[in-house]
């Protein structure tokens, strides 16, 4: 059965629901082609800075409608193995290529090896999509009963395109990608008519879309939320208890604890960034320090991005060689210049995203990314000469400040009616 998710503009305001105490955490690996590191050039610190950033607004959606899941990222890898068939992902991805193929990569590999990369929670594929948004397998009643042992592991495999990530384009639309692909990895659909009969105990056919109080549609709708990620809603939560029965916060939050046990957790987010400003120098200075493998000497990557507002603008750093001697848990000081970071705060003053900074290694991630913008001291904001609206603190908190303007919604129906969402039910 093949579902669609078309983007369409709605615009909304609500007061959330509380944020939760507890929470489930699912670890989440990013997988991309190897060739992009060699093809890609700055674009690859767009693509692993979006989906941190991706991952941190999809918990927020969860947190803000009491659904107890939180992502946590996991090895972030690329695929280095080659098939010949059409699915071939040593060579690049073009513009008509789909999340469907990201999907199946995965499915394909994992019949064929065992030893790509340890067992998470869900995994993430990267496209180059320019038609589809996502795509995502789901679990079903057989899959949880068998407690995840019978089932090939691509069931917990997703695919979504790099316009999600950080892009000039990144408009509210799609704030909400990721945390829909993992509902719908969960098990929820977009309509009860794709639930009814799939679930053992009738009390479970809930994990649908609904009409929410304020006349728009859930996170898990058919067409995607032009909305800020503070503002989607999810089916069940305070404010979107519709009239059709459903209720994905309650199924979410009975199903992710089931899903989350299937594997153990890899426990590899562990990796920390020390950042420091040296204002007498004008320059960044980056430190990483590991917990793993210490006594062997090892490399990273330093990926920095931001950016995208109003005026679709996006900067990125081309990503940065991290080396560790063998015995060192820290990492050689790495530097960038103000005249590097700070063209990049100027883009994101005021913008629904800041400026990031990610360190990555083989078998060890961050847990989260690092604001820079909340660390500068020297850095003032440009004054906009058109308004008069006082002074700039030149500061963002990396939760984000706000989802930015809503464009009418002709305006964003001419935009994105290419783009569509296809789910994908094994």
């Amino acid at each position: 059965m093949k579902k669609t998710l078309l983007s369409s503009a709605i615009c909304l305001s609500f007061a959330v629901a509380p944020s939760i105490a507890t929470a489930v955490n699912l670890e989440v690996a990013f997988q991309y082609p190897a060739s992009f590191e060699e093809t890609q050039g700055n674009e690859m610190s767009r693509y692993v800075v979006g989906f941190y950033r991706q991952l941190e607004t999809a918990n927020a959606i969860y947190a803000n409608n009491g659904v107890d899941i939180t992502l946590v990222p996991a090895y972030i890898q690329p695929l280095t193995f080659t098939y010949t068939n059409e699915f071939d992902i040593s060579g690049d991805y073009d513009d008509s290529s789909s999340n469907t193929e990201a999907v199946t990569i995965l499915r394909e590999h994992y019949d064929q090896e065992t030893e790509f990369m340890p067992q998470v929670d869900i995994h993430v594929g990267l496209t180059k999509s320019t038609l589809t948004l996502g795509n995502a397998g789901s679990y079903s009643q057989a899959d949880y009963d068998n407690g995840g042992n019978t089932i090939p592991e691509f069931r917990m495999s997703l695919g979504l395109s790099d316009v999600n990530l950080l892009s000039p384009e990144n408009l509210d639309i799609h704030d909400g990608l990721l945390a829909h692909e993992v509902g719908h990895t969960i098990g929820l659909e977009h309509y009860e008519s794709q639930v009814v009969g799939d679930w053992t105990d009738v009390n479970d056919e809930i994990g649908y879309s609904t009409l929410c109080d304020n006349n728009v549609h859930s996170l898990i709708y058919q067409y995607a939320i032009d909305a800020p990620y503070q503002e989607v809603q999810i089916s069940g939560a305070t404010g979107c208890v519709g009239d059709n029965g459903a209720d994905s916060v309650t199924f979410l939050n009975k199903y992710a604890p089931l899903m989350a046990n299937f594997v153990d957790d890899s426990n590899v987010n562990t990796l920390s960034l020390d950042v420091v400003e040296n204002v007498t120098d004008e320059l960044f200075t980056f430190t990483v320090t590991r917990t793993k493998n210490i006594a062997t000497a090892d490399t990273g990557k330093l990926y920095i991005a931001g950016g995208s507002n109003d005026d679709e603008q996006n900067e990125t750093v081309a990503p940065i060689s991290l080396v560790f001697e063998a015995g060192s848990a820290t990492s050689s000081p790495v530097t960038v210049d103000f005249s590097v970071i700070h063209p990049m705060f100027d883009i994101a003053n005021d913008s629904k995203a800041s400026t990031y900074a990610v360190a990555v290694l083989n078998d060890e991630v961050m847990p989260q990314n690092i604001d820079l913008l909340t660390l500068n001291t020297a850095w003032v904001a440009p004054v906009d000469e058109t308004t008069d609206t006082g002074s700039n603190t030149g500061t963002a908190s990396s939760g984000g400040s706000g989802g930015g303007g809503s464009s009418s919604f002709a305006f964003l129906m001419l935009m994105f009616t290419a783009l569509v969402l296809r789910k994908k039910v094994a």
